[in-house]
């Protein structure tokens, strides 16, 4: 479970080290909202 933002640029930190090419990356839904600390809006996430 992803409880922090941090976790998000980390995975996408580590992907981008396996790409071969450069390729844009759109965040969105519950990933989106907790980046702007809007985390609460969403029905599916929860804080614990």
């Amino acid at each position: 479970m992803i409880n922090d933002f941090s976790q998000i640029t980390s995975f996408f930190e580590e992907l981008n080290g396996l790409l071969k090419r450069n390729t844009d990356v759109f965040l969105i839904g519950g990933g989106a909202l907790m980046k702007y600390d809007l985390r609460d809006e969403t029905k599916d996430i929860y804080k614990l």
